[in-house]
């Protein structure tokens, strides 16, 4: 295999890594709300 055939490991688990944060950012905030309605109601 020569270089340049596919992206270095480090930059795919980068990628992923990114996605995963992004997904669990968006996790986070939704569970923060849903804990914030139940306080007050």
């Amino acid at each position: 295999m020569g270089p340049g055939r596919s992206p270095p490991p480090s930059l795919a688990t980068s990628t992923e890594k990114a996605k995963e944060i992004n997904n669990w950012s968006k996790l986070n905030k939704d569970f923060k709300m849903e804990n914030f309605l139940k306080i007050i109601f």
